[in-house]
């Protein structure tokens, strides 16, 4: 028997990984919490996603307010024409 090096517990002498703490004893990709490395990656860019959908959010909120506001220009400029042609 031997002992992890990341949590101190007896693991056999054989173990490539302990089953404690989940441990790769065998100099793999594997963090104590038992997450591949592969797995921390798709992790990591969940941030990137979110900051992607906010942006997209953004970007349609201007837009819709820019037309929005020229749409009241537009209509400013109709009434006053036509409060001219009634004169």
């Amino acid at each position: 028997m031997k002992k992890c090096f990341a949590c101190a517990e007896e693991i056999q002498d054989a173990a490539i990984k302990c089953k404690h703490c989940g441990t790769d004893l065998s100099g793999g990709n594997v963090n104590p919490h038992g997450n591949t490395a592969e797995s921390s990656k798709k992790a990591a860019s969940w941030p990137m996603a979110i900051v992607a959908i906010i942006a997209i959010i953004c970007f349609s909120i201007v837009a819709m307010v820019m037309m929005m506001s020229q749409s009241v220009v537009n209509m400013t400029k109709f009434a006053t024409q036509h409060m001219e042609t009634m004169k």
